[in-house]
């Protein structure tokens, strides 16, 4: 992973503070890219990052994405994961009061069926209450809250229709692809970027 400059990382950003972005990623190689890239320009703005590992008990994707990254670069992370002895409404408000500027769920599928989205019908409220939340406290706190989502579970039936009404919970919602030795974002909801569209070597 290339090391970003100050300026591609404000370039990038600046278009997501105050708001809720969700990432919609193809499969697992891109969403840990994704947080590498994520993490690297927060920390080149020596910003504070929050991950919620929501994902932990199926991948522990952030502990993943920690352990590749430069020592320099994990200073500023802070990787909490939910816990069996805390209801996950409170872990959550907890986690979303903590001090800092780039807030990290990863991933919203795991956080879907941890609040039992499918299962019981306080799903869905719980899950619109936590939007709404997320996207309120990245308005009045001038934070940057990132969602990523998984399409390939998005798209898939019978989750399809409920997963993918997680994306509109978010101010913005972005793909993501690799290609070649890029990231390329496209803003598909909301308006991000020259052309809504971003690029970056990696």
């Amino acid at each position: 992973m290339r090391l970003p400059s100050p300026r591609q990382a404000n370039a990038f950003f600046a278009p997501l503070k105050r708001k809720t972005t969700t990432f919609v990623v193809e499969g697992r190689e891109v969403n840990l890219h994704l947080a590498q890239f994520l993490i690297g320009l927060a920390s080149v703005l020596k910003w504070r990052v929050l991950v919620l590992d929501t994902g932990a008990f199926y991948a522990a994707n952030a502990i993943s994405v920690s352990e590749k990254q430069p020592d320099n670069q994990k200073r500023g992370v802070i990787i909490r994961i939910p816990t069996n002895d805390l209801r996950l409404e409170e872990w959550l408000v907890d986690s979303i009061l903590t001090k800092y500027e780039l807030l990290i769920v990863d991933d919203m599928n795991s956080l879907h069926h941890l609040l039992g989205f499918l299962e019981k019908r306080s799903g869905g409220r719980k899950l619109h209450f936590i939007g709404r939340t997320l996207s309120y406290f990245a308005r009045s706190e001038n934070r940057t809250v990132v969602l990523n989502l998984y399409k390939n579970v998005m798209d898939s039936a019978p989750l399809g229709e409920s997963s993918r009404s997680l994306a509109k919970y978010a101010d913005l919602v972005v793909s993501v692809e690799l290609q070649d030795s890029f990231i390329r974002f496209r803003c598909n909801q909301g308006r991000a970027w020259a052309n809504n569209f971003f690029s970056a070597r990696i």
